[in-house]
């Protein structure tokens, strides 16, 4: 199952990602959905306090992949917000 195989590369590289520094250059907004089974709640604070200025929300009654989940709502934050955004990125890796 790819799930289990990309939660179990994770697991395995769990050190280096806890190592790994990021320098964005840009405001980062961060989702994560509170119904996220592949990757917990806890992951994404931890990220969300791991960047500098980075706007932190979590979305209720969202999984993992909030634009495919909750289109309508993903589209209308990116129509919004779209003078800030240059990149749209999964965190998923």
């Amino acid at each position: 199952n790819v799930h289990w195989q990309l939660v179990e590369s994770l697991q395995n590289s769990e050190e280096y990602w806890n190592n790994y520094e990021i320098k964005w250059k840009c405001k980062v907004h961060l989702f994560w959905g509170e119904a996220d089974e592949l990757i917990p709640l806890e992951v994404g604070q931890r990220q969300g306090a791991y960047f500098k200025n980075a706007t932190f929300k979590v979305l209720p009654k969202v999984g993992h992949v909030w634009n495919m989940e909750r289109p309508r709502q993903f589209n209308r934050w990116v129509e919004e917000n779209e003078k800030n955004v240059r990149v749209t990125i999964n965190p998923s890796f």
